[in-house]
């Protein structure tokens, strides 16, 4: 297969790792959201068995993480379990609300919209980075529509291009940051 043309292996995985913690998410949002409707078993049991759903979601991106070599794996993996804990903090701050007495109106809008802009903003990263970063390029290609001009060094001298070379280590030399 051409590598160009079709996904690396780690594409595939982090696709099928971030289809299984989508699903955990959504789950558990929506099991939060219905807490208060569902059965005394179902709330004892719920209560204090979400957090081992959230522990397959941080090994999936803990082990993608720590056996790719690949920069782009490594980020897309590590902003995964960033965003995968911010997950967990949310839900383990709202438990406390969301399991209590009575809920209002307002907590439930509070904790359905961060909820879905949580998944959604974990989403669109997945899809970018499965989809090879079309939003990315979207967002930063925009203002970069020009096109770079190139320097023919086919027709230059010996003496050209020593010079053109020398200006070049120069520049580079300027704009390293220590």
């Amino acid at each position: 297969m051409n590598k160009k043309d079709g996904f690396p292996l780690w594409r595939v995985l982090f696709f099928v790792g971030a289809l299984v913690i989508d699903i955990v998410m959504i789950f558990l949002a929506i099991r939060f959201f219905n807490f208060q409707t569902s059965d005394i078993y179902g709330q004892i049991a719920f209560k204090h068995a979400w957090p081992l759903a959230i522990i397959p979601c941080l090994a999936i991106s803990i082990v993608g993480l720590i056996l790719n070599r690949n920069f782009t794996a490594i980020r897309a993996f590590a902003v995964q379990l960033v965003l995968t804990l911010l997950w967990g903090l949310w839900l383990a701050m709202s438990q406390g609300v969301m399991f209590g007495g009575s809920i209002d109106a307002g907590i439930l809008r509070v904790f359905s919209v961060a909820s879905i802009c949580l998944i959604a903003a974990l989403v669109l990263f997945q899809l970018d980075i499965i989809l090879k970063n079309p939003v990315r390029r979207f967002f930063a290609d925009r203002q970069n529509t020009q096109t770079k001009a190139s320097i023919n060094t086919a027709s230059m001298s010996l003496s050209e291009k020593k010079s053109l070379l020398s200006a070049i280590n120069t520049s580079l030399k300027n704009d390293r940051i220590d």
